[in-house]
């Protein structure tokens, strides 16, 4: 059976084995690594948490440590341009 997948793909990401697989698979699936969009989820910080109490982390940092470790797990000669993404949730 021929696969073409020619709509975006999201992965969700947390770093697992299991979230690499999935994200393999879907860079062989896809027609374009550009199509596949990787998301990982930050919880939200809890206000007592001693980063916010004392002002030493916040989200900007935190989704920018997050995007530099997934750059150094996912580089793009091993998997090609692909959409990386962080948000904040649940």
């Amino acid at each position: 059976m021929n696969w073409r997948i020619d709509k975006p793909v999201v992965v969700p990401f947390d770093f697992s084995d299991h979230a690499m697989a999935a994200l393999e698979r879907a860079v062989l699936v896809a027609d374009s690594p550009a199509l596949v969009h990787v998301v990982h989820v930050l919880p939200f910080m809890i206000p007592t948490e001693p980063g916010v109490v004392w002002a030493t982390v916040d989200d900007a940092s935190r989704i920018d440590h997050a995007l530099k470790s997934m750059n150094e797990m996912l580089p793009p000669e091993k998997f090609g341009n692909l959409q990386l993404e962080v948000r904040l949730g649940d």
